[in-house]
């Protein structure tokens, strides 16, 4: 059977560099791990993104996929702030972690179909460039938000942006 099988590559990454947000620090290789792509395919595969802000937002990922919600926010036609949703109450405890923002080589990354434009994954290992450990995610999203550089919403916040999150809100 092969993996890959009805994933649509649409093309390789312009950018020299992208950022991948991790609970786990000191990696040297990436490998890709199996997981759900957003067109639904179970692979294995890295994602990385264009976006250090993004990478940071998903170092919990793995641990709180279900429980945080994330995307960036259109409005007429243009592409908003990195906003992150609390699905459940207290879920941004979930950054309460140490983490790590890697530097890779954009090379072997390619934008996929159902993947945003700033989001790529690699089905190949990918040797890491830098890594930025961060103490506290959560302390560093926060300092984010007050400077208005991402948007943060409290499971029980009265937002305009939660019709966006509402269908995954439980």
């Amino acid at each position: 059977m092969n993996l890959y099988e009805n994933t649509i590559f649409l093309k390789e990454s312009k950018n020299q560099v992208l950022y991948h947000g991790s609970m786990v620090q000191d990696l040297k290789i990436l490998i890709p791990k199996i997981g759900r792509t957003p067109d639904g395919k179970q692979i294995p595969r890295i994602f990385a993104t264009t976006d250090r802000l993004m990478a940071l937002g998903s170092i919990q990922i793995d641990a709180g996929y279900e429980a945080i919600g994330s995307g960036y926010i259109t409005e007429d036609g243009i592409r908003g702030l990195w906003h992150l949703k609390e699905l459940s109450k207290d879920s941004f405890n979930l950054f309460k972690t140490k983490g790590s923002i890697y530097t890779l080589d954009a090379s072997g990354f390619k934008h996929f179909e159902g993947g945003i434009s700033v989001e790529l994954i690699s089905t190949s290992s990918v040797k890491v460039l830098k890594e930025e450990k961060i103490n506290n995610v959560y302390n560093e999203l926060m300092k984010l938000h007050k400077a208005k550089k991402i948007v943060m919403i409290k499971y029980d916040e009265d937002h305009p942006h939660n019709i966006y999150f509402k269908d995954k809100m439980r």
